[in-house]
């Protein structure tokens, strides 16, 4: 009989469910991440000058006014 009352008081109040542990425990993952990453050393990228990009790139000047134009409609898109 005691076995029965604790099944049904357990099934009838869920304390993990009141508390939202799962949330919980993911929000203080998440947290626990972010502060490891704030003592990550960050490296520099590779200083490369604009021209030195589109050259290596082999961009031409009609394909960066297509990819500005492109880049300019999305951010209208995203806005709307």
């Amino acid at each position: 009989m005691k076995l029965l009352k604790r099944v049904f008081f357990r099934r009838t109040y869920n304390a993990r469910a009141w508390m939202d542990t799962e949330r919980n425990v993911s929000t203080a993952q998440s947290i626990v991440r972010m502060v490891k990453a704030l003592f990550v050393p960050h490296f520099d990228a590779a200083n490369e000058s604009f021209d030195n990009a589109v050259a290596r790139l082999s961009l031409s000047e009609k394909q960066l006014q297509q990819k500005h134009r492109r880049l300019i409609l999305m951010a209208i898109w995203m806005v709307v």
